[in-house]
């Protein structure tokens, strides 16, 4: 019992080795703020002189980790960078969209008192087809818009 009791220095580093371990599973997920506490982790572990621990990095030196740690930390910024321009971008789109379907809002209007208030075979070439509907989406509108520069180029007098 008296052995039991003993606590070697050896001891100590395997419990606080385990103990590094258990942190490193609990933190290796996806997401990248745990991963940056998993590579703390590991670059601890592989300066605490517990040697090679079983992770996914082929050096388990705390010089490699902490380079690992950031390059991580780089690509996080980039990513948060990118997230705002995606942002931007998105803002822009939405206000071309508006802009175009107020275009072919006024187009529409414009072209019911020669073509007609219902959808006809007159209407083919301004890019509705089948309705008179002005759509919402940039997708839909895209062709719409390209089909009526086209008509009103050939078509001046309806300008």
């Amino acid at each position: 019992m008296a052995r039991e009791r003993i606590v070697t220095n050896e001891r100590i580093l395997l419990i606080r080795k385990t103990n590094l371990k258990r942190k490193i599973k609990n933190y290796m997920q996806t997401e990248i703020p745990v991963n940056l506490n998993a590579l703390s982790a590991m670059a601890d572990i592989a300066a605490f002189g517990a040697g090679k621990v079983d992770v996914p990095i082929k050096h388990h030196t705390q010089e490699v980790i902490l380079l690992d740690r950031q390059a991580l930390l780089e690509a996080s910024r980039l990513y948060q960078n990118s997230r705002g321009e995606v942002g931007r971008y998105r803002n822009q789109l939405e206000l071309l969209t508006e802009t175009a379907q107020m275009f072919v809002t006024g187009t529409r209007d414009m072209l019911k008192l020669r073509l007609g208030r219902r959808y006809s075979i007159a209407w083919a070439g301004t890019g509705f087809e089948g309705t008179l509907e002005s759509p919402r989406t940039p997708v839909e509108l895209l062709p719409i818009v390209e089909r009526m520069q086209g008509f009103l180029g050939l078509h001046p007098e309806y300008e």
